[in-house]
């Protein structure tokens, strides 16, 4: 697996890049903090990650 290519540990963003951004912006300043992924580098919030077994 390349770096950047999601795995199957969580799920993809529905938002559109904008649109998340400023999510993920109004996440950063409430003071949540992201994650990096051990298996393929994407940094995401810990409760982005899905159940591989879905």
């Amino acid at each position: 697996m390349s770096v950047g290519e999601a795995c199957y540990y969580h799920t993809r963003s529905t938002l559109g890049y904008i649109a998340w951004h400023r999510w993920a912006e109004r996440r950063d300043k409430a003071g949540d903090r992201q994650r990096q992924c051990p298996d393929c580098a994407l940094w995401l919030f810990p409760e982005e990650w899905g159940d591989p077994d879905d």
